[in-house]
């Protein structure tokens, strides 16, 4: 048999777990959850990219329901969102207890999302 060796890398660990999204089955959840899209999992592969190209923190990952992706962060008391919903729509939450502040957009670019950007930058 073939010993795997541990992924270290934290992108390495997200990017695994997004793509290991798509092998869910309907129901994943047990209330109805549906699987994410390959589109919405190559969407937040690409948003994950450009994070580890920019040598910022990676970010841990969460599925929803309905098949949106997010990637998120929380140090302290700021939570920074970035989601990816069913209709490949790209959207982001800052939060830092005082002036939670939000976006929707339709690109995944994070260059466009300068807020966002300098909100995982204050984090790295």
């Amino acid at each position: 048999s073939i010993i795997k060796e541990p992924i270290s890398n934290p992108f390495d660990k997200v990017a695994a777990q997004l793509r290991s999204f798509l092998a869910l089955q309907y129901d994943w959840d047990g209330y109805g959850g549906i699987t994410p899209s390959y589109a919405t999992v190559k969407s937040a592969m690409t948003l994950l990219e450009q994070i580890r190209s920019f040598s910022l923190k990676a970010p841990k990952t969460m599925i929803s329901g309905e098949g949106d992706i997010s990637l998120y962060w929380q140090v302290d008391d700021l939570y920074i969102e970035a989601n990816i919903d069913e209709n490949n729509v790209f959207s982001y939450l800052i939060d830092d207890k005082k002036h939670p502040h939000g976006s929707e957009n339709s690109h995944n670019n994070l260059i466009a999302c300068e807020k966002l950007l300098d909100a995982i930058s204050s984090i790295s």
